[in-house]
């Protein structure tokens, strides 16, 4: 259990970001925080919003698979996986809802099917509480809606500010070197393949650092949990049990449980997974996501 405490936050960390990466039809900005990849040309929309870190990576065959099926955007934010320069960097996972929400009135003419992992999963979540009209249904992808939970605090108090506050810190003076380390750490933890690992992690690696410590800080610091029983559209939560980091069965399970009784969420669990479990267990997570897609 111990060894679990020492790795869970690496999950955390790893929590909202993106790129273009090889898909049909981008959608640029300039000017704004929040663009998307786009393929396919179905009757519904489905949006996925990745985490922190491997967005590059961790829609990728999601959104080949779909893309005959649904007109698919694959949102990447300024600042994360791609330099700052030249874009409105968003300085907290508010700044990305906010984004995000406005990316929609632009960029869609019916409500989504909103798909969030890790802090993506907290944006859409914000997103479907601020602007229900936009979204037709919420599916979160190992994400809490209180995230430091898996670092074992309770809420957010005057300790858990000043800790995410030193820790955001660190990670602003970091030179790119040290940085790298920190994603390559990171990386291992959450996701089984090494060579998936080295990908999430050099993409990691090329984030403006200011903009990753304050989305994370920013995370760090938002409870959800009483907010999330006013939410209307469907809410599918699929999450991992963490057992190939020492979680003991029924442990993630627990948590989940607790952190979403607030709300009407259907719960399901993908077992012999990490944080990235779409590609840890992807036949798993290919059936859950489509139940809950077509639910």
């Amino acid at each position: 259990m111990h060894r679990l405490r020492r790795l869970l936050p690496f999950a955390l960390l790893l929590s909202f970001l993106s790129l273009p990466g090889g898909a049909e039809n981008p959608i640029s900005t300039r000017a704004h925080p929040v663009a998307a990849d786009m393929s396919g040309d179905g009757p519904r929309e489905l949006v996925l919003v990745p985490g922190l870190s491997g967005g590059t990576v961790s829609w990728e065959d999601t959104a080949t698979r779909l893309s005959g099926t649904y007109r698919v955007h694959r949102i990447h934010i300024a600042g994360l996986e791609l330099p700052a320069t030249g874009h409105d960097t968003p300085g907290s996972i508010d700044d990305v809802a906010d984004a995000l929400s406005a990316y929609l009135q632009r960029n869609t003419t019916r409500p989504v099917a909103l798909v969030g992992h890790s802090a993506g999963g907290v944006t859409a979540l914000l997103v479907a509480m601020r602007r229900p009209e936009l979204v037709e249904r919420v599916v979160i992808v190992d994400a809490l809606p209180f995230m430091s939970a898996n670092r074992g605090s309770a809420g957010v108090d005057a300790e858990l500010r000043a800790a995410i506050a030193a820790e955001a810190r660190d990670m602003r003076a970091e030179d790119a070197s040290a940085f790298a380390q920190r994603m390559r750490g990171q990386a291992s933890s959450a996701v089984g393949d090494p060579d998936t690992a080295i990908r999430i992690a050099q993409a990691g690696a090329r984030s403006d650092r200011d903009t990753y410590a304050s989305l994370y800080e920013s995370l760090s610091t938002t409870d959800l949990r009483t907010d999330i029983a006013d939410l209307r559209p469907p809410l599918t939560v699929i999450f991992a049990d963490q057992s190939p980091l020492g979680a003991p069965a029924g442990h993630m399970a627990a948590r989940y449980r607790a952190q979403y009784a607030g709300s009407r969420a259907r719960l399901v669990e993908i077992k012999q997974a990490r944080h990235y479990l779409m590609l840890d267990q992807p036949a798993e997570f290919t059936r859950a996501l489509d139940a809950a897609l077509g639910d």
